[in-house]
């Protein structure tokens, strides 16, 4: 294109020397006579004309390029933000893309936190009717432990002291029975020992009464003083196994009432350790429900902590989430004015477009006429400069050679016809 425009001024200065030379020897005519001045003018006219002509040719021409490169460079620069708008578009496509994507994970977030919410408010529901079930079992356990254990625990309590005291006031009788045994069994064997004294007394009083017959009335009142006395002793001896008896009896009844107590001593023992052992069973199991209570205070006081937490970040989803729906919100706006300017500029680009290969044709075209106007120009150009050598050597036979003036003038006037010719074909190809 700049070669094109180059050799358009190279032409235009070539023609501008050519018409300059050309008046210049028509001047030259003037003065040596060989051409009137009015001819001289009319010369000069037409080829002030043709030269016009042709100058206004090449400044047509130059401006026809400078117009094509303005359209190309125009076309370059919306070829360029056309690019530019396409990148954008899909940086804005991808930014909004991840947006939705960031979106969407903030929605499942939040619903998980919900679910896990929801969760947990029935498991603390759940916790909270365990805890007043297990406080109610308590209170039933306590009660009936109120009712029942320690009024039996009392009552046996009552009977052992009871028992207690009564063996112990048996053991005393006991003892002392035992004592008077003793002493029983002391005087039993006095009262043998006497007996046998008095066996061997009367075993010797025999023999003094075998040995002393003479002597009745006496003997017979030492016998009877010794039978009485033996009567008396069997008596006593009679008595004391009695009492022997009756405390033997005596001391068998306390020995099976120390048995009984022993049994129901047992017995109650027994029962004392069962109550007991109930008693400890229950309060392992009041123990156990208080450890219990415990860990369901501490479990639902992590529950609680575990709540808020989860409270708390929900409230931050929640605060996040608006953040970034507003934020979606004015990029969305943002989206869609950049979407109305992109649509803007891009029907502005598919007009341009769409002009572009009408422009791209006008440019060949122009490129087509500016090159054949270039060409004809320097068709032109040549014939101008063999018309003028033409007009010359006419002018010059003509001066020569008077008796073919006619001849000569009326080639002239054919040559001037043909110049009139070409300079309408040159208009006809200018207004093309």
């Amino acid at each position: 294109m700049s070669e094109a425009v180059s050799g358009s001024d190279i032409d235009g200065a070539a023609v501008t020397n050519s018409n300059s030379a050309a008046l210049h020897v028509l001047d030259q005519y003037v003065e040596d006579g060989i051409l009137t001045a009015a001819a001289a003018q009319a010369h000069k006219e037409k080829y002030s004309k043709l030269s016009s002509f042709v100058l206004e040719t090449y400044k047509r021409e130059k401006e026809l390029l400078k117009k094509a490169k303005q359209l190309n460079g125009d076309l370059l620069s919306e070829k360029i933000r056309l690019e530019k708008q396409s990148i954008r578009k899909s940086e804005e496509l991808a930014m909004n893309t991840n947006l939705e994507k960031e979106k969407e994970k903030a929605a499942k977030e939040l619903a998980d936190c919900v679910d896990r919410e929801t969760i947990l408010t029935y498991e603390i529901t759940e916790l909270q009717r365990e805890h007043a079930e297990l406080l109610a079992r308590k209170e039933t356990m306590l009660r009936e432990n109120a009712r029942q254990v320690e009024p039996e625990v009392r009552r046996i309590t009552e009977d052992i002291a009871h028992h207690g005291e009564e063996a112990t006031r048996t053991e005393g009788e006991i003892h002392k029975e035992q004592r008077r045994k003793q002493e029983m069994l002391a005087r039993c064997d006095a009262l043998r020992v006497s007996n046998d004294e008095l066996d061997a007394s009367h075993a010797a009083e025999k023999k003094i009464l075998m040995k002393i017959k003479g002597d009745p009335d006496r003997i017979g009142k030492q016998a009877d003083v010794v039978a009485k006395a033996v009567e008396n002793l069997e008596g006593e001896l009679k008595r004391i196994k009695t009492r022997l008896a009756e405390v033997d009896a005596a001391l068998a009844m306390q020995e099976e009432k120390r048995k009984e107590a022993d049994e129901v001593q047992k017995e109650l023992n027994h029962k004392l350790d069962v109550h007991r052992d109930t008693i400890d069973q229950r309060q392992r199991d009041v123990d156990h429900v208080n450890m219990l209570l415990t860990e369901e205070k501490h479990n639902h006081a992590m529950r609680l902590g575990e709540k808020a937490r989860l409270e708390m970040d929900e409230r931050n989803v929640d605060a996040t989430i608006r953040r970034e729906s507003e934020r979606q919100s004015a990029i969305q706006k943002e989206f869609d004015r950049l979407k109305k300017v992109l649509k803007k500029k891009q029907m502005v680009a598919d007009g341009a477009k769409s002009l572009l290969p009408n422009m791209q044709v006008q440019v060949s075209d122009a490129e087509h006429q500016l090159r054949a106007i270039a060409a004809e120009n320097k068709k032109l150009v040549a014939e101008q400069a063999e018309l003028k050598q033409d007009v010359d050597v006419l002018i010059a036979r003509m001066f020569k050679m008077d008796g073919v003036e006619k001849t000569r003038v009326e080639e002239l006037e054919q040559l001037t016809a043909r110049v009139k010719q070409l300079e309408t074909e040159l208009a006809e190809w200018c207004a093309a």
